[in-house]
């Protein structure tokens, strides 16, 4: 679910900006504007399923009156993860690739 609340934040930011700058009759610095955005899509969903957290989640057992401790912080395994990545459309392949595989291997 988390991976799929960072893909959204991803594309909310994007039409947020695009919006903004439709709005303003194309006028701006809209590549400002979009790195801003996705920095503060990164400093919240940043480098995993936790990045950026402070609060925490209970299970849908505890939920249910069983399982984890109310309170107890979402984890998460290596088997499954999801890697979203964000590019600009003239980046090249190799770019793209390697920070990928960069990322991968720091975790």
């Amino acid at each position: 679910l988390l991976a799929e609340v960072a893909a959204s934040a991803v594309v909310t930011a994007h039409s947020h900006v695009l919006r903004r700058w439709l709005r303003a009759g194309g006028q701006g610095d809209v590549e400002a504007q979009l790195d801003h955005a996705f920095a503060i899509v990164r400093d919240t969903f940043g480098t995993g399923i936790g990045a950026g957290r402070t609060g925490s989640v209970p299970s849908a057992a505890t939920a249910a009156g069983g399982g984890e401790p109310a309170g107890a912080a979402a984890r998460a395994t290596a088997t499954g993860d999801v890697l979203v990545a964000v590019a600009r459309t003239d980046a090249p392949l190799e770019e793209i690739m390697g920070a990928i595989e960069r990322t991968l291997k720091s975790r």
